[in-house]
């Protein structure tokens, strides 16, 4: 099973968090999402992370587990 979400980042300018996109799309604590990056189980743009300190802009694609991506507007 395979879920899409789509996260529309707020206007303004910059960029947002990683954590909070996660958290607020997927309905998770930040704590959860931190845990997910640190075992390797969320990929941006194809790249798997090994942090959580990156920042999210719009056109960016999130792969979360196995089959929860987020596109990010």
């Amino acid at each position: 099973v395979i879920e899409a979400h789509k996260a529309e980042l707020w206007s303004g300018p910059g960029t947002v968090p990683l954590v909070v996109v996660i958290a607020d799309s997927l309905v998770l604590s930040k704590t959860e999402v931190k845990q997910l990056i640190n075992q390797g189980a969320v990929e941006l743009n194809g790249q798997t992370l090994k942090g959580w300190e990156y920042e999210i802009k719009s056109g960016d694609t999130l792969k979360v587990g196995k089959g929860k991506f987020i596109q990010v507007k």
